[in-house]
C-alpha cells in the first residue's frame, strides 16, 4: 500500500457505513496498519472522521495507537474538531484520543460532551477531563455534578473534585 491510496480511502471514508461489509472492513485495517508503520500527519482528521459505531474494537486501538505517535500540537486541534463533529462515534473516538494529549484546549469541547445524551460520550469526556486536570477542569466538574445522572460519570467528576479539594488544602 501507498500512502496516497491510503488517504484516498480515508477520504472516500468520511465516515464509515454503521454496518460496513466485510471487503469494506479489511480494506481499513490494511489502512490503519499501514498509519501504524507510516505515520503521515494528514491521517489525524481522516481517521478521526472515518470511526463510526460498529462493534469492532481493533479500530479504535488502532487509530489510538497511530495518533499517539503524533505530538500533541498535531493532534489537539483535531481533536477539537472531532468533539463538536456531527457523528458521535466522532466525538467518541476524539474524547477517546483526548486521554492520550491531555491539554487545556480541549477544557471548552470536553465540558460540552459532558451534556451529551449517550452516556459513553459523557463517560469518555469526563475521563478525558480527569487527565488534563486543574482548576478548570474542577469548575468544569462541579458544573457537570449538578446534572448528571449516571453513577459512573458521576463518581468520575467527584474524583476530580476531590482531587481539587485534596490539592488546595495541601497548599
Amino acid at each position: 500500500m501507498e500512502l496516497e491510496s491510503a488517504l484516498k480511502f480515508l477520504r472516500e471514508n468520511q465516515p464509515l457505513p454503521n454496518e460496513p461489509e466485510p471487503e469494506l472492513v479489511q480494506r481499513f485495517k490494511e489502512v490503519c496498519i499501514f498509519f501504524c508503520e507510516h505515520a503521515h500527519p494528514e491521517c489525524i482528521p481522516l481517521l478521526l472522521n472515518a470511526c463510526n459505531l460498529f462493534e469492532d474494537h481493533f479500530f479504535y486501538d488502532t487509530i489510538n495507537a497511530v495518533l499517539r505517535q503524533f505530538s500533541a500540537e498535531q493532534v489537539v486541534p483535531h481533536l477539537v474538531a472531532g468533539c463538536k463533529a456531527n457523528y458521535p462515534s466522532v466525538r467518541l473516538i476524539s474524547a477517546d484520543v483526548a486521554s492520550d494529549f491531555p491539554h487545556t484546549l480541549l477544557l471548552e469541547p470536553l465540558e460540552e460532551l459532558l451534556e451529551e445524551g449517550s452516556v459513553i460520550i459523557r463517560f469518555t469526556a469526563v475521563v478525558a477531563l480527569e487527565r488534563i486536570g486543574g482548576q478548570d477542569a474542577i469548575e468544569i466538574a462541579q458544573r457537570a455534578l449538578v446534572v448528571e445522572t449516571d453513577e459512573d460519570v458521576i463518581e468520575i467528576l467527584q474524583a476530580i473534585v476531590e482531587k481539587g479539594k485534596r490539592n488546595k488544602d495541601a497548599h
